[in-house]
């Protein structure tokens, strides 16, 4: 019975889940003020540079010794947001602040408005994972149950709740991932593939505008299909489909908006390296492997639900294997069981 249930109401269970991740992501969203990069979103989306260096009609105005708010928040343009982003935010994540710019044109600038933009972001995330994993393992229970641990995820919760692009690029990664899924499916069945390898090439250019650290995901997709899709004329077409989000990442680079992130990252190396080596820490030390197991920790105690943020509790290396190894085994046990 259980069982019929889930294949005939699939849909409703699934709303049910949204429901519950709404009402877990609205949970004390704005009980904090925004805080740290959150602000430079906030300025960015405003098309303002920080400190107000592009502000002409009001902070930067030598002519006149006082300013009201219709000076400070004149019309601003493109050009506004290429100085801003690129003075504020390093040109990087630009497609979040974007979007950000005319959502706050219909909903306001307020906390729980700026960061409610993430939250619809991933509740849709959810909706792909359960289409994704629903695809992938053709099962509706799993699907259904991947879409619930997504839902009270604490990591999704935490970082659906900031105002920073986060929940924009794990969306189009999982996206740009699902329809390389459909691409090969229908590559396989002799099924036009144009419409589909347009939109992955879509998807790809956006998580790339999201953050450019995703270059690894789809360095990942190319050698899934080199090693287990050996088939040039499907490797050509989607070279191809690689076309938009190159083309598009050097027209920026080479605009007022991105052209000084390398110059930024650059310098931000050797600073954290100067800074490493004189003034070491827990978060920032040199490269060797005790410091890289220490930082790998964090991620990995993000993989597992039942992990996440354990490591802050544990007092000693002893303690944290013995924990992990034995949550492990729970882990692989729990997913043979419901298998």
């Amino acid at each position: 019975m259980s069982k019929s249930f889930f294949l005939k109401k699939p849909i409703w269970i699934l709303a049910v889940i949204l429901c519950l991740g709404l009402a877990l992501r609205l949970y004390n969203i704005d009980t904090f003020g925004l805080a740290g990069d959150e602000k430079y979103s906030l300025f960015v989306s405003q098309f303002t540079s920080i400190e107000g260096n592009n502000q002409q009609n009001s902070v930067r105005n030598p002519n006149t010794s006082y300013f009201t708010p219709k000076e400070f928040w004149s019309k601003k343009d493109f050009s506004d947001f290429n100085e801003a982003i690129a003075r504020t935010d390093t040109g990087n994540g630009a497609l979040f602040t974007f979007i950000l710019h005319y959502w706050t044109l219909l909903f306001g600038v307020q906390d729980f408005q700026l960061r409610f933009l993430p939250v619809v972001f991933n509740l849709l995330t959810i909706i792909i994972l359960y289409i994704f994993s629903k695809k992938v393992f053709k099962s509706i229970q799993f699907s259904i149950f991947v879409s619930f641990l997504a839902t009270i995820s604490p990591f999704f919760i935490t970082y659906s709740q900031i105002a920073r692009n986060y929940s924009l690029q794990f969306f189009f990664t999982l996206l740009s991932s699902y329809l390389l899924i459909l691409i090969l499916d229908d590559f396989k069945n002799n099924k036009s593939i144009k419409t589909l390898v347009l939109l992955y090439g879509l998807s790809v250019l956006f998580a790339k505008f999201c953050h450019l650290s995703v270059f690894s995901l789809y360095f990942a997709h190319g050698i899934y299909i080199i090693i287990f899709h050996r088939n040039i004329k499907l490797i050509f077409t989607l070279l191809a489909a690689y076309i938009i989000p190159i083309v598009g990442l050097i027209l920026w680079l080479i605009s007022d908006g991105g052209k000084w992130l390398f110059h930024f990252v650059i310098n931000s190396v050797e600073t954290y390296n100067i800074i490493a080596k004189k003034q070491p820490d827990e978060f920032l030390s040199v490269a060797s492997f005790s410091t890289v197991f220490k930082q790998l920790r964090h991620v990995l105690s993000c993989l597992f639900m039942s992990f996440e943020g354990l490591y802050l509790k544990l007092n000693g290396l002893k303690n944290f294997i013995i924990t992990f190894v034995f949550g492990f085994l729970a882990y692989v046990f729990f997913v043979l069981l419901t298998n």
